[in-house]
């Protein structure tokens, strides 16, 4: 018997260990940022709440809305091709980066002066440079959120963690600083939110390009899929992107509409709570994508790990909306509460079904077939706009929590067969 064979095997260092956790490493990163991000919203929008007339920060609130949503579009469905392509970019990285960065930063300006054309601006901005400043903000919270997807394509999902925490802290204080001094104006709110967002992209860009100047970048060959394929991905990326954010722009805009700007105010508290339970969920995405889009990754540990997380973050997401959410909402004042207190229990219900559209969600992005994925954000965003607006008049804000609950369920009967089969495919 040699020695080698006698050999006992060593157990693998705590460094092999994290090296293999590394999708459970950026999930809890992405998600403890998320929580953290969500905790200091609550806080800012308490301030907010607390200091400002409730018609300002309905006001205010719309505006980073609708900003927001353009932003969304703007980034081009780039986030989610930077997820599944980065990770073996290769040496192409840097060109790929500085053509989405172009791309986006003028769509960004064109989005935000067409909104000033056609939007409702005679009931959101009160100065002219509000008016004009809106692209900018666009332009800004497009960059921004970019970078998250950048990151975690590069995974370094822990930056993207950080990054969101130190403006989550900064808009916060900012916040504060404008209650303090009495600048009750709704654009003071606006500005606390954008200003620290814009600080950071132009702080972290040229750490971003600086890394992709490492020689374990610079010094590989990308591995990609035929240049006809790439495009097919990123036509069907666009179009769930593009569809998707259509809701989160236009049902704010039916409720200032309908319902005033007070109720409005009421809805973004409530939905700021349940959106950011929807993007910790979100937050697993990425770094499943990325990690299974590696060579030679085992996609179905993965799989697996991804499943997990995403159960345990839906069930823990609905049980704290169900309890906790009206409590916190208790704190900005009794009207948040009692306008809200049924929504929030809506939503809550509708949490855990949205496990299956999460999970399809990845794994059809790491088998590149996305038709489907497609076609599910087009009927997403027709029930949630369209169930809004028929609904609102007689059920109130409620009448969104309906909307989303059918959505939840619909999207489970549909996906749960495709979910299964794809990821059969896939391991």
């Amino acid at each position: 018997m040699t020695a080698s064979e006698t050999t006992t095997p060593t157990r693998p260092t705590w460094r092999a260990r994290l090296g293999r956790a590394t999708l459970e490493l950026d999930a809890l990163a992405l998600t403890a940022s998320t929580g953290v991000t969500a905790l200091l919203g609550l806080a800012y929008w308490t301030i907010a709440a607390h200091r400002f007339p409730i018609a300002e920060v309905g006001r205010a609130s719309a505006i980073v809305s609708a900003a927001t949503a353009l932003a969304t579009v703007s980034n081009l469905s780039l986030g989610g091709m930077y997820e599944r392509f980065l990770p073996v970019a290769g040496r192409d990285t840097r060109r790929y980066l500085l053509q989405g960065g172009l791309a986006t930063a003028g769509l960004a300006l064109l989005l935000g002066f067409g909104f000033l054309l056609v939007g409702p601006t005679e009931r959101l901005f009160v100065h002219d440079w509000e008016w004009l400043g809106f692209p900018l903000l666009v332009l800004t919270l497009a960059q921004f959120a970019l970078l998250d997807n950048t990151l975690v394509g590069l995974r370094r999902a822990r930056w993207a963690a950080g990054k969101n925490i130190v403006h989550a802290v900064v808009k916060l204080g900012l916040a504060a600083g404008a209650a303090f001094l009495a600048l009750v104006g709704g654009e003071s709110l606006v500005v606390a939110w954008a200003a620290p967002a814009l600080v950071l992209v132009v702080i972290y860009l040229p750490v971003v390009w600086r890394h992709c100047a490492a020689e374990t970048i610079v010094g590989q060959a990308p591995v990609l899929p035929p240049r006809r394929e790439l495009w097919s991905f990123f036509g069907s990326t666009v179009g769930i992107m593009v569809v998707g954010a259509l809701a989160p722009l236009v049902i704010p805009l039916i409720v200032v509409d309908r319902l005033g700007p007070e109720l409005n105010a009421c809805f973004t508290m409530a939905w700021t709570l349940f959106s950011a339970l929807a993007l910790l969920l979100g937050t697993v995405v990425g770094p499943y994508i990325a990690q299974a889009s590696v060579p030679g990754a085992d996609v179905r540990r993965l799989t697996l790990r991804f499943a997990s997380i995403l159960l345990a973050l839906s069930v823990s997401g609905a049980v704290f909306l169900w309890f906790g959410a009206p409590l916190l909402l208790g704190l900005l004042g009794e009207r948040y509460a009692v306008e809200t207190e049924s929504l929030v229990r809506l939503m809550a219900l509708s949490l855990p079904l949205s496990l299956v559209g999460m999970l399809y969600a990845g794994v059809a992005r790491v088998a590149r077939r996305l038709r489907l994925a497609m076609a599910m954000q087009m009927l997403t965003a027709v029930v949630a706009v369209a169930g809004t607006a028929l609904t609102i008049g007689r059920f109130g804000l409620d009448g969104i929590g309906y909307s989303y609950l059918v959505i939840e369920v619909l999207t489970t009967a549909i996906l749960l067969l495709p979910t299964w089969r794809t990821i059969r495919r896939l391991t």
